[in-house]
């Protein structure tokens, strides 16, 4: 029905007209900023909780290391840890042969591990705390500076003109 300005009915058929664009306006508005404003609490709850995760994971990781440089397995215990470093070297193995770089760092990481601490035992070695705890940071610095190499790889090239 098209606006008549001259009927009776045209002051309550524009009243509907700007009742009717108003209320479109404002739930098309307010949907995309209440869409938003959540987007952005929500990333921001999620990016805190994943800092505090990724914090706890690495004072985890450095306490079980110092843990584990320290522990005195016993016979058992060593051989259970060779086999182990047997298992990470043919996952390692199988890795290259296929080409698959996180099964290769994964299995490198896992021969590596058990085998430092195979060879500790075998040559009836002893690691003191101190000791241990620039081991460990030494590891965790070296697996920052290759995380960080690898992202830097990763990073956009600039645009030549």
């Amino acid at each position: 029905m098209a606006f008549n300005p001259l009927s009776p009915e045209a002051p309550k058929q524009l009243a509907d007209l700007v009742d009717r664009v108003v209320q479109t306006i404002r739930r098309n508005v307010t949907t995309r900023a209440v869409k938003a404003t959540n987007a952005l609490v929500y990333g921001m709850l999620a990016a805190f909780a994943l800092l505090v995760a990724l914090v706890l994971f690495l004072v985890l990781s450095i306490r079980a290391g110092i843990a584990y440089l320290t522990w005195n397995p016993g016979t058992l215990g060593a051989w259970i840890i060779g086999v182990i470093a047997l298992v990470g070297a043919a996952v390692l193995l199988v890795a290259l042969v296929r080409s698959k770089k996180l099964l290769m760092l994964l299995g490198g990481a896992v021969a590596a591990a058990a085998g430092a601490r195979w060879a500790i035992d075998a040559g009836d070695a002893s690691i003191d705390h101190n000791t241990a705890v620039w081991i460990t940071y030494l590891v965790t610095g070296g697996m920052f500076l290759l995380g960080g190499s690898f992202l830097m790889t990763k990073r956009l090239a600039p645009k030549e003109d």
